[in-house]
């Protein structure tokens, strides 16, 4: 399973991660691209796995207004 964005510690975040079932574990996966190609934190949005990809569309950025992007993050 993977997850990406939503809240930690109240703070809204960009970051991707993966739960490992047979480990029982959650893994932070780092992008391997810089700051400048990666969606900004955000909580909200919509997320679906597509093949090998997990696209993300929209949801709120830190000061709650409404955001309409699309990402492509390739697993």
């Amino acid at each position: 399973m993977i997850i990406f964005g939503g809240f930690i510690n109240g703070e809204r975040t960009n970051s991707v991660f993966r739960f490992i079932f047979n480990e029982n574990r959650w893994e932070n996966i780092t992008p391997n691209n810089n700051e400048l190609m990666s969606p900004s934190p955000r909580a909200g949005h919509s997320a679906a796995l597509h093949g090998n990809n997990m696209i993300i569309f929209g949801g709120r950025d830190e000061d709650n207004a409404k955001l309409n992007d699309l990402w492509i993050f390739d697993t």
